[in-house]
Order: structure tokens, then sequence, then C-alpha cells
């Protein structure tokens, strides 16, 4: 390599979209209650979410509860987020905290994961466009978007697999918009299987590394045409490391692990000259 020149440090160039995400949420967590938010992945690759409000208190699990307590918690932690969504929107949120006018695609955002992160972007002020498999989303999605202003948050399905489709829907939204500032690629399936008899047809390698690469470089591809600078995050898992005894996952564990190897791969190549406006690469 030329020692000229030199490829710039993706990680601490910009914030990334979640790490954003992060210090927001760490800086502005209510004093009274705390959200709780549990995924699981069943064997069939469909992730369920279930969200909480929880008195934070040392012995929470055992304080009985005054009737209409536990409502009331949630009304306040409701319009707590509404109150941050508006701030975000107004722009009086903190500049490193804010993504006001920021248009994001969130694929796997129907449910679980994806559509906890799209609710986070949301609190920073952003516009989300979420795209699943799924015909419709779940029903968490729409009571999330029954709750903001018309289209800060809206579903598109399709299969990240299916190329042409998610480069003309990327396209348009983004010409719709003038521009794309971010995506996290969230789509991903987990299918359980001893490895002896693990089938080598099955499609979850293709969805976690293929669908996250076609993701990745149809939003490149808008950032770059309406000169739009922006983020990108790559989902992982602990999973693309370690091997969990019991978890009988092994083509999951590998397209993991090619994830991360992605996301490096990326940031060094479009890194350089030429590719200024696609300012953080990130692997979470």
């Amino acid at each position: 390599m030329d020692p000229a020149v030199k490829t710039p440090d993706l990680s601490v160039q910009v914030p990334s979209v979640l790490q954003t995400i992060y210090e927001y949420q760490t800086e502005d967590v209510s004093k009274s209650t705390a959200t709780a938010s549990e995924v699981t992945e069943t064997p069939t690759g469909q992730t369920t979410s279930r969200e909480s409000s929880i008195p934070k208190t040392p012995s929470s699990a055992t304080t009985p509860q005054v009737p209409g307590e536990k409502d009331q918690v949630q009304a306040q932690a409701q319009a707590q987020v509404q109150t941050q969504v508006q701030a975000s929107q107004e722009g009086s949120v903190p500049g490193p905290f804010s993504l006001a006018g920021k248009v994001i695609i969130v694929t796997g955002g129907a449910r679980g994961i994806g559509l906890s992160m799209s609710e986070s972007l949301i609190e920073c002020g952003a516009i989300v466009h979420a795209l699943d498999l799924l015909p419709i989303p779940s029903p968490e999605f729409d009571r999330l978007a029954a709750s903001l202003p018309k289209g800060t948050l809206t579903y598109h399905p399709i299969d990240v697999l299916n190329v042409p489709a998610l480069d003309t829907l990327i396209t348009s939204i983004a010409d719709t918009h003038s521009g794309l500032h971010g995506l996290i690629a969230a789509s991903g399936i987990q299918h359980e299987a001893p490895a002896l008899t693990y089938p080598a047809d099955t499609c979850n390698r293709a969805v976690n590394v293929t669908g996250v690469l076609s993701s990745a470089q149809a939003v490149a591809r808008a950032m770059l045409a309406h000169a739009t600078p922006g983020s990108i995050a790559l989902i992982a898992s602990m999973s693309g490391t370690i091997a969990n005894r019991g978890l009988l996952c092994v083509a999951y564990n590998a397209s993991k692990a090619g994830v991360q190897q992605l996301g490096r791969s990326l940031a060094a190549e479009w890194g350089q000259e030429g590719f200024g406006l696609i300012q953080s690469v990130q692997v979470m």
C-alpha cells in the first residue's frame, strides 16, 4: 500500500447510528422507570419482543403496586417517549444525539430487534423506513406507528434476497427524501439443526450474509447518488465469535462471523478516496 495514502479510521470519524442511539438512551434514562426489551428467537427464526416498564427500585419484583400504579407508570413512560420524539423533530435535542430529518433504512424492522432499533431512531428524530419479509408487520409495529406523526415510520414488505426489487425500493425511498442517511441491516434467520444433518439448501446463510450485503450496496449507492453522507450498521451476533454449547445452529454462527468480516471489508474499501460520503461502517 502507498504510505502516502491513509485510510480513515471509520470507527471514530463520526458516531455510528447505533452508538448515537446508545449514548442518547444512557444520557436520558428516566429516573423513575426503566424499559426492558426481551427478544427471543425461535427455531424457525421468528423473533418475539416484549417490552415493559419496571419501577427502578431494588425490590421491584416483590413490592406491591397500588391499583392503577402500573398504568400510570406506563403512561408516564409513553409521554416521555413522545416528548423525546417532539424535541428531536424540533431540533432541540443536543447535536450529538439528534437525528432530526435523517432518513434511515432498517431491514428486519417488522418486529424484534429491528423494531426496537427503529423506535430508538425515531426517539432521536429520524424518519424510518422498515423493510421485512412479512406481508404485514407485527401488532407492536402497528401500535408504534399509530402513535407517531404520519410518515415517521413506514413499512415495506420485501425479500432482501430479491436484489432488483430491493434496489428499486431503496432508490425510490432515497428519491422521495432526496437522499438517505443510514442503514441498520438487521434482517436474519436462525435455523437450529444438528450439524450432521443440517440441510445444505437452507436459506439461512443467504439471508444473513447475502441479504445484508445487498442492503448495504443499495443504500451506499443511494448515498453516493444523492451526495448525502451517512452511516451503515450491520447486525452480527456474539455467535460470530463464540459457539454456545447446546445451541445447534452451525450455519447461523458461521453466517454471523461472515457479517463481521463483511463489515470490516466494506469499511476498508469504502473508506478509500471517492467514498467519503460513507462516514462509517459498523458491525454490532
